[in-house]
């Protein structure tokens, strides 16, 4: 998604997933998780599971 600007971003400094480690973390979800997870991604880190915060 990501090709035709790959270059530029990473120029930026700005750190991005390989599609081998988004498909990882999909494949693992369903062994791992629950019904409705939600993960978080970030490079550099495992995936984690979203928890949302309570609106006051």
């Amino acid at each position: 998604m990501t090709a035709g600007a790959r270059t530029h971003f990473q120029a930026a400094g700005v750190l991005m997933l390989s599609a081998d480690e988004v498909a990882a973390a999909v494949v693992d979800t369903p062994r791992t998780g629950e019904a409705g997870t939600e993960l978080v991604l970030t490079p550099g880190h495992g995936a984690a599971r979203y928890v949302p915060t309570p609106l006051r």
